[in-house]
């Protein structure tokens, strides 16, 4: 009997065990086919690699991908901005060249046209053009246009005459007076779409400080370094420009970084920028880039009448290092 019964308990045990291991097992290979196979994350590179979705991106944001495009020509498009550029300076001024060699180092051509800045925004947006060089950022472009990695600053700044006596803490200061700008060029967003203020439009700033000196304006909006390169080589017939008669009111309406822009509707826009942001990269590591900037920026001469020489280089240094 106690035999029996230790056998047939035994038998018992192994049947319970045996179908405890089917039940587990055949729960766990349920398990296996019910949970969610890996995917691949949506990263932005991932998705700017395909090309496939437009992403509102901050500037510099896509500098990591490295599908470049097939097309190996590009062409942008900008206004004078000297000394960053323009077509007066040799090899079409600092930032160009520097550029040129960017995206020469991933075996791109570049082409840059000159002409007025609205006229280049909207050849740009109309996809004439490839994109804009020298452009500031504004989440309005940023819907369109891919942004490169900084190339350099500009402090955008408010200019008078001395001898009004105009003052400037905040944009109250500047209702009732008639301000000169450029057209199609953002300055600072809070002021540009300020209803209240009286604005007065020109092709560039040039024409601008013409009218500023001649009273036609009150006053001015543009970069101090342009501003310096524009009194040093002011051709006026009929009044020299001396930095000493102007005021550049205290502290700047905004420090401008300085870009190069494609648009998002181009083939592998995404690429392009991506392959600039590497050739940026890799001829400041084999000294190309210093040597450009050195050539450029010893090559300035900025007169004495103008602001600071070492302000002037401060100004306009190298943002993305």
């Amino acid at each position: 009997m106690n035999t029996f019964l230790f056998s047939s308990s035994g038998t018992r045990s192994s049947i319970l065990i045996t179908i405890l291991s089917v039940f587990l097992s055949s729960f766990a290979l349920a398990s296996s086919l019910t949970e969610p196979v890996p995917t691949k994350l949506q990263t932005i590179e991932t998705l700017l690699t395909a090309n496939s979705t437009e992403i509102g991106l901050e500037p510099t944001a896509i500098k990591k991908s490295h599908t470049y495009s097939a097309d190996k020509k590009i062409t942008l498009v900008t206004d004078h901005w000297q000394p960053f550029y323009g077509p007066d300076l040799d090899q079409g001024g600092y930032i160009i060249e520097i550029c040129k060699a960017a995206f020469a180092a991933t075996g791109y051509e570049l082409t840059v046209k000159f002409m007025p800045w609205k006229r280049a925004t909207k050849a740009v947006s109309r996809g004439i053009y490839d994109g804009l060089l020298g452009a500031y950022y504004t989440a309005e472009r940023a819907k369109y246009l891919y942004y490169s990695q900084a190339l350099a600053k500009e402090k955008t700044s408010l200019i008078a005459l001395k001898s009004r006596n105009l003052s400037y803490k905040s944009n109250a200061d500047l209702s009732g007076y008639t301000i000169g700008v450029m057209r199609a060029a953002v300055n600072d967003t809070n002021l540009d779409n300020n209803v209240r203020l009286s604005f007065s439009y020109a092709n560039d700033a040039s024409h601008n400080l013409q009218k500023l000196m001649a009273g036609r304006i009150d006053y001015m909006i543009t970069g101090e370094a342009h501003l310096s390169y524009l009194v040093k080589h002011n051709q006026s017939a009929n009044k020299k420009v001396e930095m000493s008669a102007l005021q550049v009111f205290k502290p700047a309406i905004k420090v401008n970084p300085i870009y190069i822009t494609v648009r998002k509707a181009r083939n592998n826009s995404a690429g392009l920028v991506a392959a600039f942001n590497k050739g940026i990269d890799i001829i400041k590591k084999n000294g190309e880039y210093a040597q450009i900037k050195h050539k450029h920026l010893s090559s300035l001469n900025m007169p004495n009448n103008a602001l600071p020489l070492l302000d002037f280089f401060q100004r306009i240094d190298i943002v993305a290092r």
